[in-house]
């Protein structure tokens, strides 16, 4: 049976008081619950707005934070396998000086040029980060472009350089004959502006 008041208007303000004062204890309670002074649009229809539109950059920030941690993860990635390039090709530059020796095994040390190339080979192929060649290969996006939501409407793109355009035939080629004249200067510049650039990034 519901409880009506019709005639006892003292009895009635109190009782329209205590609805009041429940309702505004729930909103309290809520607010404390949830440490949140707006919860519905009835609360406050333009803070309610304002407070959406804030969570939804807030959201937006968290995601673009990621995205930098996984660009500096890609980074450091790239600058080992490109460190380890440069130290190859000044070993071959070594064994090219080395050839111009009449005493030394042109033989010998074409061959280790050619271990050499190979080995800078299967770094260009391999370095991968979450299985996307990072230097070479037709598997670059965008023509060697990874772009990345870094802030609210902001993108940064990281562009290693020509990397897939390096040819490593005249190091994996070499022979006797040819090993006195191979000349890597272009490959340690490309290698070179690639690692810049990572520092730059």
């Amino acid at each position: 049976m519901s409880f009506q008041i019709n005639t006892n208007v003292a009895a009635l303000n109190a009782y329209n008081a205590l609805a009041k004062i429940n309702a505004d204890a729930t909103k309290a309670s809520l607010r404390m619950a949830t440490q949140k002074r707006i919860n519905s649009v009835a609360d406050d229809t333009s803070g309610y707005r304002v407070g959406k539109e804030l969570q939804a950059k807030v959201g937006i920030m968290q995601a673009a934070q990621g995205n930098v941690a996984s660009a500096k993860n890609m980074l450091s990635t790239a600058e080992s396998a490109l460190s380890n390039i440069n130290d190859l090709l000044v070993q071959v530059q070594s064994k090219v000086a080395d050839a111009t020796d009449p005493t030394k095994n042109l033989t010998s040390l074409a061959n280790d040029v050619a271990a050499i190339g190979n080995e800078i080979s299967n770094i260009f192929t391999n370095t991968k980060f979450n299985n996307t060649a990072l230097l070479s290969g037709s598997s670059l996006p965008g023509s060697s472009n990874f772009s990345f939501q870094t802030g609210v409407g902001e993108t940064t793109t990281i562009n290693f350089g020509t990397m897939n355009n390096i040819s490593l035939s005249t190091l994996t080629g070499a022979t006797s004959a040819s090993v006195a004249t191979i000349n890597v200067d272009t490959t340690v510049t490309a290698i070179q502006d690639a690692l810049g650039k990572i520092g730059n990034y």
